[in-house]
């Protein structure tokens, strides 16, 4: 029984042994392998969350109009950062196909060649190998070892050098395919900045690329609109125009380039409307004051004995939209002397200073907090803050009176010389701030050009 025994037990310690080679040492739970393992994965974990947080996240975040509105496009001026914590990623991605040694090998003694179950031989009936057969079994491994075939990378590993042969095999493809994805990445990546920087060649192929990539954005629409109105394509542009506003009804830009298209295709009069209510947009509005006065300079020189031109071009300043009262007034004063210079009724004048009028109301209506200060109006609101609306409204209305008498009458008749008179004398007595109220209903300074600006009064006595 103790003989049979013993030759079981002998013959279970090759298996055993193999066993014990293929699963390798393994290190405790609690061993400082395992603990220093632990640790370079919580380390590597912390390192990919500051990747993301802190450069793939964080430099996108202040303009992803998350917490606030920032009122611009995305754009690639916008992904520099975070293409840099892109790029980290990916590079960990790649780094992690090239693994260190394989944790099954660590532990093992250095290679003798000798496999565990060459250390154990036995027979099948219990008894040890002839030390020459053992001899012929260990040439036979170290042959096999130096030349493997197609057959031993799917064989089982039953030795130390096997484990290391596979190890190695497995390492080297990884690292190949590491290669293979960082060479093909690199080209693909290459290539495509390469395409990129032909887009950015001019500004026209800019608009034309972003049309193929982002056709349905209201700003890619609206650039190309400008485009073609450059070859003077109004028609492609105002199609390109109401798209934009049809892809994004709140965005206001492209009204005064449809209020600007419809004036160049010859619709002035529905294009000067259109302007007007372009005056709404704050991103534009300045640009559309500007293209209005050229307008309506254009109209006043071309017929200069009409008043109209100058009586709407005042309507359009003292709006609620721009609120420039004091130049609104100025401007209507001066239409309304053209009127009586060239023999229109004193009714008439009396309906052109009605403009001066809304504008003054305009004017007390609108709270200085209730309006933005990056909008025309408020601009005007805080520009113009020490402006007298009440004493703007008393000084016209004196001056009407001579606007009035001036009416069919030449300037150096008896009665427009003693309703003049008159006016200067009340000037004198009870409102001598007429003297010096000037275009803006403040002072007869100007803040942009700190320059001295003629008042209504001096230009109707030296008229």
């Amino acid at each position: 029984a103790d003989i049979a025994n013993q030759s079981q037990n002998t013959a279970t310690q090759p298996e055993a042994a193999a066993a014990a080679a293929a699963v390798g040492d393994r290190a405790p739970t609690g061993s400082p392998v395992a603990v220093e393992t632990a640790g370079r994965s919580c380390g590597y974990a912390r390192w990919r969350l500051l990747v993301v947080v802190g450069l793939l996240i964080a430099p996108f975040f202040p303009a992803s109009n998350f917490l606030f509105y920032v009122g611009t496009f995305i754009g690639e001026r916008l992904l520099y950062m975070p293409s840099v914590g892109f790029c980290l990623l990916l590079a960990d991605i790649l780094g992690r196909l090239v693994p260190g040694a394989p944790a099954q090998l660590q532990g093992l003694g250095s290679s003798s060649g000798h496999s565990v179950a060459t250390e154990h031989r036995h027979t099948n009936t219990g008894q040890p190998l002839s030390p020459a057969a053992a001899a012929a079994g260990s040439s036979s491994a170290a042959l096999d070892s130096s030349s493997p075939s197609f057959s031993d990378w799917f064989r089982e590993p039953h030795t130390k050098q096997d484990l290391q042969q596979q190890a190695s095999r497995t390492a080297g493809l990884r690292r190949g395919l590491a290669l293979l994805l960082l060479l093909l990445l690199s080209a693909a990546y290459a290539g495509r900045t390469m395409l990129r920087n032909m887009d950015w060649w001019d500004e026209e192929r800019l608009f034309l690329s972003a049309e193929k990539v982002c056709p349905n954005s209201a700003k890619v629409q609206q650039n190309c609109g400008v485009l073609q109105r450059r070859y003077q394509n109004f028609g492609a542009a105002m199609s390109h125009f109401r798209r934009a506003q049809e892809i994004e009804p709140g965005y206001c830009e492209p009204s005064y380039w449809i209020a600007l298209t419809r004036i160049n295709q010859g619709d002035v009069t529905g294009g000067l409307a259109a302007m007007k209510e372009s005056l709404s947009c704050k991103f534009t509005a300045a640009e559309g004051l500007q293209t209005l006065n050229k307008l309506y300079l254009m109209m006043h020189e071309t017929a200069q004995s009409d008043p109209m031109p100058m009586v709407e071009w005042a309507a359009v300043l003292g709006s609620p939209k721009v609120l420039r009262v004091g130049d609104a007034c100025a401007t209507v004063e001066d239409a309304a002397q053209l009127a009586a210079t060239v023999g229109k009724p004193g009714h008439y004048v009396d309906k052109i200073m009605d403009v001066c009028w809304q504008g003054i109301k305009a004017w007390k209506q609108a709270e200085p907090q209730d309006l933005s200060t990056d909008t025309m109006a408020g601009l005007a609101r805080v520009r113009y803050a020490g402006t007298n609306a009440t004493l703007l409204q008393k000084c016209v209305k004196l001056r009407l009176a001579v606007y009035r008498k001036m009416s069919g009458q030449k300037p150096e008749s008896k009665v427009v010389r003693q309703a003049l008179y008159r006016y200067i004398k009340r000037v004198q007595d009870k409102w001598p701030g007429c003297r010096t109220l000037a275009g803006g209903g403040a002072s007869g300074v100007d803040d942009d050009r700190n320059a001295r600006i003629p008042s209504t009064h001096q230009k109707l006595l030296h008229r």
